[in-house]
């Protein structure tokens, strides 16, 4: 009797010790990979990918570099300390780095392992901070806490010179870049986007005051979102489509636990970390009625995140981790047989006006790549021939037809998957 006493003792216990784990800790993501990486990050950390290689910077802990080529075993290819690193942004062979107090530090990555030093920008204002950075066609604009925004000519990488300044914002957080405008957010008051087509003379085409502080940005096809802390224990994030771009139109509002929060614009989705709470994704396909459609849920502090494809990568105190958003890939049956096809989403989307559809066959199929409105009238056929398995993308240039709902339909042999595309001009 003692014996079944004990036993069903350690299987209570047993069972209490594993209870957390039972419990649904995430929603359409599954970690698929970590790499242990030994630094402790002072603030919010910055992670962006490029060419199998997502960049860190780690705030006074420096550069790092991990090689994600295979998702599920990443690796630390290199970590150099020495920088106070705000920012990071890569193009080509080429890394363009945010120092806070120095400026901008720019590196050649063509063997990633042996970043070699190429050239560098100083900042010399009186308490100036270096928070953030874009690059486009060899300009680097730089944010520049408590003075505004410098525009910096990297034509020539060993040579970088001042091209123009933007100085109606002096408590810079935050840039996005995406054609000719540049979006601001402030640890202020005011939330400001920029026509940059002449670098050299930035006009402001819009300027609103958002909540009391403005601490992120991000967009992708005039989609933007705005990180706002409006009062004590009230953040979140402001959604705009800014097809009119004097003229934006606010939409969806997104509340968040903590003002301490990173997110990116991907796809149609939105990713943020909110906080301690961890990853939370959000379908953006209804602008004003934003839907959960995944989470993941992790006890310690997180400090970062971006996306590829359906991948996220991110880093959570001490772990750099690449998770899979499974509810980004399609996967077409039919009658329980296997698919033929793997049909990703859509990226951009919404967009304006080329969208890209990526999709894999995984056996030869006749394939017919089309997109119909909503009226169910075929508008272009994409693709309509037979093809070999592997891995393909076709485009569809929306620039003739007028704003709003189509569909993309690809059928390999008697198999379909029918996508929604947002066409927004």
């Amino acid at each position: 009797m003692r014996s079944i006493y004990y036993r069903s003792i350690l299987l209570l216990i047993v069972a209490l010790w594993t209870l957390p784990a039972l419990a649904q800790d995430s929603l359409n993501v599954e970690r698929i990979g970590t790499v242990p990486l030994d630094f402790d990050a002072g603030s919010p950390t910055k992670l962006v990918y490029a060419d199998g290689l997502v960049f860190l910077a780690a705030d006074y802990a420096g550069i790092f570099i991990v090689d994600v080529t295979d998702p599920s075993n990443p690796w630390e290819v290199v970590g150099f300390p020495g920088l106070h690193t705000t920012d990071v942004e890569v193009a080509g062979n080429l890394m363009f780095v945010a120092d806070q107090y120095e400026g901008l530090m720019i590196y050649d990555i063509t063997i990633p392992a042996d970043p070699q030093f190429v050239g560098s920008y100083t900042v010399d204002f009186p308490d100036a901070e270096i928070e953030s950075l874009e690059e486009d066609n060899g300009v680097v604009y730089l944010g520049v806490d408590n003075y505004g925004v410098i525009m910096i000519d990297v034509s020539v990488p060993g040579e970088p010179g001042f091209l123009g300044e933007y100085t109606g914002s002096d408590n810079i957080g935050e840039l996005a870049l995406e054609g000719d405008y540049l979006y601001i957010s402030t640890n202020s008051v005011y939330f400001t986007v920029l026509d940059i087509s002449t670098p050299e003379t930035p006009q402001v085409v819009y300027s609103e005051v958002l909540g009391l502080a403005c601490s992120w940005v991000e967009v992708e096809e005039r989609l933007t979102g705005v990180g706002i802390f409006q009062g004590p224990n009230d953040y979140g994030i402001r959604l705009y489509d800014f097809t009119d771009i004097s003229n934006p139109t606010a939409h969806g509002w997104l509340q968040l636990s903590t003002y301490d929060f990173h997110f990116e614009v991907y796809c149609g989705y939105l990713f943020t970390m909110d906080g301690n709470n961890g990853i939370r994704i959000f379908d953006l396909a209804d602008l004003n009625n934003p839907v959960e459609t995944g989470y993941f849920v992790e006890p310690r502090l997180n400090q970062g995140l971006t996306v590829n494809e359906n991948l996220i990568y991110a880093w959570y105190d001490g772990d750099f981790i690449v998770l899979e958003f499974t509810a980004m890939q399609a996967v077409a049956t039919v009658g329980g047989e296997p698919a033929l096809f793997i049909l990703a989403p859509a990226c951009p989307n919404p967009f304006n006006p080329v969208t890209t559809l990526p999709y894999t066959l995984t056996a030869p199929a006749q394939v017919l790549l089309t997109v119909y409105n909503l009226s169910g009238r075929r508008v272009a056929t994409l693709v309509e021939q037979l093809q070999p398995a592997g891995e393909y993308r076709s485009s569809w240039d929306g620039s003739r037809y007028a704003s709003g709902c189509y569909f993309a339909q690809l059928l390999a042999g008697k198999q379909q998957s029918t996508q929604k595309l947002l066409l927004l001009k």
